[in-house]
């Protein structure tokens, strides 16, 4: 007889990892997440629970500058076996598809906000990010013909 285990939303965020990983869809490191965020191509950045101080407050930082969505998972240990790797601190997701589905299973933390035993910390529900995303961004050749104080923003 074949029994079910239900999978738990962190074994399905791992399975998503591990797809992500072979697909080349992932970043690994500090350095390589911050290039990342800084280039515009990562989609959401997950930092473990025993990441040092300086690490989340960097990473927090820059997430919320970039307005990228950030995300505390497990630890290094975890995060790491899920990529494939012995230990990881931070991962940028740069796929929006791999994304989407990762922030539909986990809590999307606004990184400008502290980590650590602060009360103030914001839980960002799904569709704000979205609506974050979506504001208007002018098409190419949008304001062709118009004068500079004639356009907005």
């Amino acid at each position: 007889m074949i029994t079910s285990r239900r999978v738990s939303w962190m074994d399905k965020l791992y399975q998503l990892l591990g797809l992500a990983t072979r697909a080349g869809k992932l970043v690994s490191g500090e350095e390589q997440v911050l290039k990342v965020i800084r280039s515009g191509k990562a989609h959401l950045v997950l930092l473990t629970e025993d990441a040092s101080p300086n690490a989340k407050k960097k990473i927090a930082d820059k997430c919320s500058t970039y307005q990228v969505p950030l995300s505390i998972v497990g630890s290094r240990q975890m995060l790491g076996r899920a990529v494939g790797k012995v230990e990881r601190v931070v991962i940028a997701v740069t796929d929006p598809g791999f994304s989407k589905s990762m922030r539909n299973r986990i809590q999307v933390i606004d990184g400008g906000e502290r980590f650590v035993e602060d009360p103030s910390l914001r839980v960002r529900k799904k569709n704000e990010y979205e609506q974050q995303r979506s504001h208007h961004h002018p098409k190419k050749n949008e304001h062709v013909g118009q004068q500079p104080h004639e356009r907005d923003g």
